[in-house]
């Protein structure tokens, strides 16, 4: 079965249906007390022998027979124009025919009067089809060729990871090194194509050396050290120190 836009329906399952109804059992039994009362006073002041107070249709009362019409009126009302009940709605449920065309309110009066009392007559073997039929029908969906499914599909949207910035040239970040105001320690991020280490001895204008990062291209340590000059006086001291030797 599919819906009016093509896509494949899910079934509402036996639990979730069950949940539905005890919902609206409550909502039922809840509106029918408001009921109840008033008829229950009309009853006291009334002769023993009255319709009020005696059975009408067997052994069921006035008070019998209105709260029946009132809560099959909320399950086919509410059934025939919204598609669900209010306990259907609180589990996203709703009723629709097995065509796909809309219900009609002799296909909607019979399966929530006739067909519920079938499938609850003998055991509520009617209900429990519902946990076994591969499209979750009961008898009185069998019976009206109506369907309940899922009205809304939750869509799951997979979670992204925020993916690590890749190694590569760019900026290289600076700082001072401690102990001093002029050395700076330079840096590169490693794994790009000119991954390159320089720092300066920190605490003052000493060597600089210069590493490449492993796994660069021809990864091989640089050091440029600074070239000590002497004066004449002191070469010729010591020339005359190794002739005196």
């Amino acid at each position: 079965m599919q819906n009016n836009y093509g896509n494949q329906v899910t079934y509402g399952g036996f639990c979730v249906r069950l949940a539905a109804y005890i919902i609206d059992v409550v909502i039922v039994w809840s509106f029918s007390w408001v009921l109840r009362f008033p008829l229950m006073g009309l009853r006291a002041v009334s002769p023993p022998d009255s319709f009020i107070s005696g059975g009408i249709l067997f052994h069921h009362t006035l008070i019998d027979i209105v709260v029946y019409l009132a809560g099959a009126a909320y399950f086919t009302l509410l059934t025939y124009y919204t598609g669900a009940t209010l306990g259907k709605r609180l589990m996203n449920l709703k009723v629709v025919a097995d065509k796909g065309e809309p219900l009609t309110l002799f296909q909607v009066l019979f399966r929530e009067t006739i067909g519920r009392f079938l499938s609850g007559v003998i055991l509520s073997i009617g209900y429990i089809m519902i946990g076994i039929d591969k499209e979750k029908r009961g008898i009185h969906d069998i019976i009206c060729d109506t369907r309940v499914i899922y009205e809304k599909k939750v869509r799951q949207v997979p979670a992204y990871r925020q993916m690590p910035t890749p190694a590569g040239p760019g900026p290289m970040p600076q700082m001072p090194a401690p102990g001093g105001s002029g050395p700076m320690h330079q840096t590169q991020i490693p794994g790009g194509p000119n991954a390159m280490y320089q720092t300066q001895t920190p605490g003052g204008s000493g060597p600089m050396y210069q590493t490449q990062a492993p796994g660069a291209s021809n990864a091989m340590p640089q050091m440029n050290t600074t070239v000590e000059t002497y004066s004449e006086k002191e070469q010729e001291k010591a020339h005359d120190e190794e002739v005196r030797f």
